[in-house]
């Protein structure tokens, strides 16, 4: 059940008020010392060994340096669960801060507190919220009783009742947004997202950086002010694959990716690696143009990411905070203990496979992205 009644302000000083894992604290930290920063998107797993998997490639991206700002998993009614234990995962063995999901599609206040509840339980101090897609089975969107009409509505929520405990982000869209009559009408609902609490904005995903500051220079425009960060797609070995991920957005795919992807034919790595270097000249120009960050839509791709980061060349603001040191599994009563158990501190993934309850009946969102 939900905590108490539906916009009482929870009481969050039984889980610390230091502002330790917000998001929006690290962007803000970064963007005052001039440097830049990525973080990594991934969807949940639809098996055990999907999952084990998973951490594993999360865990090696985690060693790049710098390491991942923070990272994502998407998430929808569905996936919800898995997508919680994967950001548990990813803090425990990955030493990550991370960001959570929540979108309106299928949840009421009720359900919306569970979940808030459980992320703070869980150490979950960043949420981007979202609208969501349609129901599974349901052609339009629509809310449900007790629920949220749109983002604005469940970020206002989330801020009235849980103060400044959580860092929010929200989505933006660069080009017209499907439900908008006009981007002027879209610019308009996206500045009342921000008034109602959202601290830096994502954006869908950009394949050009004329797109990204055209976009900034409409939201400052209408006095959005917070920072924004461009959303870099990591391009599966597929145009076809492309064109589902674009269509399901929806976004525009560029002429001339799509001509650059036809001229590799069949050959999936020449796909893959034509894909990388288009976007890898995208993010450094985006960069270059005032961009704060990157939020890369990885789409589980292990290989290209690594490759477009180690390329780009970012420089840690803090080469200590880079360090991987793992958490203890479970809480410890002295606050200066660091020891920690050997099949812990040399096989972590393994450990965790075996005493989290991975629940393995679900469908990810594109399938195998490989295929």
């Amino acid at each position: 059940a939900g905590q108490g009644s539906a916009m009482a302000p929870v009481n969050t000083s039984s889980v610390g008020r230091d502002r330790k894992g917000c998001v929006c604290d690290k962007i803000r930290h970064h963007i005052e010392n001039g440097s830049k920063f990525y973080s990594l998107e991934f969807f949940p797993p639809n098996t055990l060994d999907g999952a084990r998997s998973l951490i594993a490639r999360v865990d090696r991206l985690a060693k790049l340096k710098p390491k991942p700002l923070f990272v994502d998993v998407t998430w929808d009614i569905e996936s919800g669960k898995r997508a919680i234990e994967t950001l548990v995962a990813a803090k425990a063995v990955c030493s990550l801060d991370v960001q959570m999901h929540l979108t309106c599609t299928g949840i009421t206040r009720s359900m919306a507190d569970d979940l808030l509840v459980e992320a703070m339980d869980a150490g979950i101090r960043s949420i981007l919220v979202l609208r969501g897609d349609p129901a599974p089975g349901k052609s339009e969107w629509e809310p449900v009783a007790e629920g949220f009409k749109n983002a604005s509505e469940l970020l206002g929520y989330i801020r009235q009742k849980y103060g400044d405990f959580f860092s929010l982000s929200v989505a933006g869209h660069p080009g017209k947004h499907p439900a908008s009559a006009s981007q002027e009408e879209y610019l308009q609902h996206l500045k009342r997202k921000v008034d109602c609490g959202a601290d830096f904005i994502v954006t869908q995903m950009i394949f050009k950086a004329s797109d990204y500051t055209e976009f900034v220079s409409s939201c400052r425009g209408v006095g959005i002010d917070c920072p924004i960060i461009p959303g870099v797609l990591m391009i599966p070995p597929s145009l076809e694959k492309l064109k589902t991920v674009c269509d399901h957005c929806p976004v525009e795919i560029p002429e001339d990716l799509v001509d650059l992807l036809k001229s590799c034919g069949s050959d999936r790595e020449r796909v893959r690696e034509a894909g990388r270097a288009y976007m890898e000249k995208a993010c450094s120009e985006m960069l270059s143009s005032g961009a704060p960050g990157l939020y890369i839509y990885t789409l589980n791709l292990e290989k290209s990411a690594h490759e477009l980061i180690s390329n780009l060349d970012i420089k840690s603001l803090d080469p200590k905070s880079d360090a991987v040191v793992r958490p203890l599994p479970f809480p410890r009563p002295r606050e200066k203990e660091t020891v920690r158990p050997i099949f812990w501190a040399s096989n972590a993934i393994s450990y965790l496979a075996r005493t989290r309850n991975w629940s393995a009946d679900f469908p990810s969102q594109w399938g195998k992205v490989n295929d």
